[in-house]
């Protein structure tokens, strides 16, 4: 459910504020200094724009701001009309009704904990090597009368099997698959100092304890009640470390994994996370109802960006997508630059045009349109803006996030753009759908922001 939530929530933060109908060039100033009303401000320590006019990457062809919020407006309510949490109510019922009929857990966790011992190394020794391996782990049980009873050991996955209150046969399985791939990543390694006596004569010692996670390339995890499969979860991995001592270092390390849940019509799925260390990375992520898909996000890079020291390559899209109607996608271009103008930016946030022209540089490696309705031409772009305040320091410049509209003129913040008033019916629609979601697993609880 939480993640449910996490991904609708995504389409709602776009429509959770914004202006009623008022013209872009009432949502910003001129970028030479103009504040949010259009007007100079001179020192008063709002907006004072940059060298280059935001919004150059949009056009005319671009739809006016009154016509952008009745859209995102639509698309929200659109949304919500294809989800309800009535959906669930199968799945967390046959939960609740197992955890209010199951009184007696132990022999679950002695086998877990005699599972845990079989992963372990010798105690004695000075470095003690656990590998933990899913195979271990495997049984299989039965919920009889509150108490779970181990009814097979000799199979090849988890699986719990348990009556619904209508009497109906349930299961909840685990089973893995394909290559096992040995990951041992020394962070998670632990060292425990101790002091041995020997004959009256005191000596220490560390003793390391090294860990290692076998992943296995195909996870399922299935849900079924009377033969029928209410929820699935699948995960698929492949890694390849790249380096001969078995360590596993993303600097080094090819790594593609995938999870895919499912709960009736509904399926969650971070679709690829992926990268090549010092070539690309990848990452997709959907939501989708009855095989539509609501919200998609996609990002690709080329080069190392992952390290952070020294990042380099390009961020070659940026991509979210809420159903067929709104889109926000782009590219940034020489990530070390971009990185190296935000960081001179900042170390220079009391000299005015030293931080310009350094957001003005990492506008110029930043193009990030808004979409609407399947249109190649963007209604916005999204800028780093310039503002200044003041205290007993003196001026100081930060940096802004905003949307420039297609006159060139002019901008919003995401304050103003997207403020309480416009959108309030779905603000209250949203708020009413999130509460239905808690309320499924804890009644009369409602959602307060």
């Amino acid at each position: 459910m939480a993640m449910m939530l996490m991904a609708l929530s995504l389409p709602m933060t776009m429509v959770s504020c914004g202006d009623d109908d008022e013209p872009a060039t009432e949502q910003g100033g001129n970028p030479g200094g103009g504040g949010e009303d259009g007007e100079d401000d001179g020192d008063d320590g709002t907006p004072g724009g940059g060298e280059e006019t935001p919004g150059g990457d949009v056009s005319a062809e671009a739809i006016d701001t009154l016509k952008q919020k009745q859209v995102l407006e639509a698309t929200a309510n659109e949304i919500m009309s294809k989800i309800s949490a009535t959906d669930f109510e199968e799945v967390v019922d046959l939960f609740e009704y197992v955890e209010s009929a199951t009184s007696d857990g132990s022999e679950v966790e002695r086998w877990f904990d005699y599972c845990v011992s079989l992963c372990e190394g010798n105690p004695a020794d000075d470095v003690i090597s656990n590998i933990y391996v899913m195979s271990n782990f495997y049984g299989q049980f039965e919920l009889r009368g509150g108490r779970w009873v181990q009814t097979a050991s000799n199979v090849n996955y988890i699986e719990f099997n348990f009556t619904a209150g209508n009497g109906d046969p349930c299961s909840l399985r685990l089973t893995c698959s394909g290559t096992d791939f040995p990951i041992h990543i020394d962070e998670y390694d632990e060292e425990s100092p101790f002091e041995v006596n020997h004959t009256g004569s005191t000596r220490s010692y560390t003793q390391r304890v090294e860990n290692t996670y076998v992943l296995p390339e195909r996870i399922n995890i299935r849900l079924a009640k009377d033969g029928r499969f209410l929820a699935e979860a699948d995960i698929e991995s492949r890694v390849d470390l790249n380096r001969p001592d078995g360590y596993f270092d993303y600097k080094d390390a090819d790594v593609d994994l995938s999870i895919a849940v499912t709960a009736g019509n509904y399926r969650w799925a971070v679709d690829r996370v992926a990268y090549s260390a010092g070539r690309t990375a990848a990452y997709e992520e959907s939501l989708s109802v009855a095989g539509e898909t609501l919200v998609s996000l996609k990002a690709e890079a080329s080069g190392d960006i992952t390290n952070e020291a020294d990042p380099n390559g390009d961020i070659t899209t940026l991509e979210l997508a809420i159903l067929d109607r709104v889109k926000v996608g782009g590219q940034i271009d020489d990530v070390a630059a971009f990185s190296r103008y935000i960081e001179d930016a900042n170390g220079n946030d009391h000299n005015e045009a030293a931080f310009k022209e350094n957001i003005d540089n990492a506008n110029r490696l930043m193009n990030i349109g808004v979409y609407f309705d399947g249109s190649s031409t963007p209604s916005a772009s999204l800028k780093l803006y310039p503002f200044a305040s003041y205290g007993y320091y003196g001026e100081r410049w930060s940096a802004q996030l905003v949307l420039a509209f297609p006159d060139g003129t002019s901008y919003s913040t995401f304050g103003s753009f997207f403020s309480q008033e416009a959108f309030q019916g779905v603000i209250d629609r949203f708020t009413e759908l999130a509460g239905d979601f808690v309320g499924l697993v804890n009644p009369g609880a409602g959602v307060d922001w």
